[in-house]
């Protein structure tokens, strides 16, 4: 388990940890969930694309993932869309904050998305990128020409399954120096 990461109550844990006798004692088995950076199909709402806010570029939204998300497999998410063009370099910016940065004891409906995730999905439903590669980030990047014209949609999420709070994402179309 070479570079994983362990999650205990939303806080993560480094590797070096899990050896601490201490922190061995005051876990209980059923509350620890490995966190995860990559998504699959199967794991996003993708019935639920009818229910996104639309997203435009050159803008910041400011979300909240919490009561009244979409549910999916235990995760909370937001869906966005846009309108982008083949070959348009754009970039994505999902800003949070890390588990590791906030105790577990310390979690409140305001604060901050904890481990944030943004997936962007092409006008033929596939995934296209996904950030972060690792699961333990404050901020989730995206930076890429589009591969076709089309709809796109944007799911906002954490990579600690059940997490939530606010955070800030930015689309914004980057010209191309030639």
């Amino acid at each position: 388990m070479l570079g994983a990461s362990l999650v205990l109550l939303s806080h993560t844990i480094a590797p070096a940890a899990w050896a601490n006798e201490s922190f061995i004692n005051k876990t209980r088995v059923n509350e620890i969930r490995l966190a995860q950076a990559r998504f699959t199909p199967d794991q996003l709402p993708l019935s639920d694309l009818t229910n996104s806010s639309e997203l435009q570029f050159d803008s910041s939204v400011r979300g909240r993932i919490g009561a009244g998300s979409i549910r999916h497999q235990g995760r909370l998410f937001s869906i966005y869309r846009f309108e982008g063009e083949a070959g348009q370099l754009i970039r994505l910016n999902v800003v949070g904050e890390l588990a590791s940065d906030r105790p577990s004891d310390r979690i409140q409906t305001g604060s901050l998305l904890v481990n944030p995730a943004v997936i962007l999905l092409d006008p033929n439903g596939e995934i296209v990128a996904q950030q972060p590669e690792q699961a333990n980030a404050a901020n989730a990047l995206i930076r890429m020409n589009l591969p076709t014209t089309g709809t796109y949609h944007v799911f906002v999420t954490s990579t600690i399954i059940g997490a939530g709070g606010r955070y800030d994402l930015t689309l914004q179309q980057i010209e191309q120096v030639r």
